[in-house]
C-alpha cells in the first residue's frame, strides 16, 4: 500500500488526541466516520509509532485482531492447502485443508514467506465497525481544501492511547473506508 496521509499527533493526553492528517497526492477529501479514527490508532500501533511497550499484552491482542479483522487473517497452509499450526508452522495431526475449514471466508490473496505458503482471509468489516463503537467516543476532521485536516480522536478507555505521544508522526495507507464498502 502507498502513502495517502501523513499523520502528525499534536497534542495526546490520556483519553484524547488531536493531530492533522496531510494528503501526500493533492486533495482527496476525508472521511469523516469514527472508523479512520480507529485506523489511524491501531496504524500508529502497527508502526510502532510512540511507546508500544506502554501497552497491555491484552490491548495488544486486541489491535492484532482488529489488524486482522479489517486487513483479513493470513494463515498458513502447506503447498497442498493443508492447514498449519499457526505458530510452528507444521502440519497439524487432523490434517484440514484451508478451503474446507474456511469455506466462504477465503480471500482472493495468498503468499510465501519464510518458505510457507499462506492465505488472506476476507475481512471483518461488519465487526471491524461494531468494535469501533466500543473504542471509539468520539472523531472528527476538519478541512478547508480537502489536502490538510486537523482531527481529534476521543476513546472510552485511555488504554487505546497510551502508546501514543504528542509531536509523533508517521504515514498511513488508511482512508477510513472499509473493505468491501467502496
Amino acid at each position: 500500500m502507498g502513502n495517502i496521509f501523513e499523520v502528525h499527533m499534536s497534542r495526546a493526553e490520556p483519553t484524547r488526541i488531536e493531530g492533522s492528517l496531510t494528503s501526500s497526492h493533492g486533495p482527496n477529501g476525508f472521511y469523516t466516520g469514527p472508523e479512520f479514527g480507529l485506523e489511524l490508532i491501531m496504524d500508529a500501533w502497527w508502526q510502532d509509532v510512540g511507546d508500544t511497550s506502554k501497552l497491555s499484552a491484552a490491548t495488544t491482542a486486541e489491535f492484532r485482531e482488529l489488524w486482522e479483522w479489517f486487513l483479513g487473517k493470513q494463515i498458513w497452509v502447506d503447498a497442498d492447502g493443508f492447514l498449519l499450526d499457526q505458530e510452528t508452522k507444521k502440519p497439524l495431526a487432523d490434517k484440514v485443508k484451508a478451503r474446507d475449514r474456511y469455506k466462504d471466508e477465503l480471500g482472493n490473496s495468498s503468499g510465501f514467506s519464510g518458505g510457507h505458503h499462506h492465505l488472506q482471509l476476507k475481512p471483518r468489516s461488519d465487526d471491524f465497525e461494531a468494535r469501533t463503537r466500543d473504542i471509539i467516543k468520539h472523531f472528527a476532521v476538519t478541512t478547508e481544501d480537502g489536502e490538510y485536516g486537523e482531527f481529534t480522536i476521543e476513546v472510552h478507555d485511555p488504554r487505546y492511547l497510551a502508546h501514543l505521544e504528542e509531536n509523533a508522526w508517521f504515514h498511513t495507507a488508511f482512508t477510513g473506508h472499509l473493505p468491501g464498502r467502496w
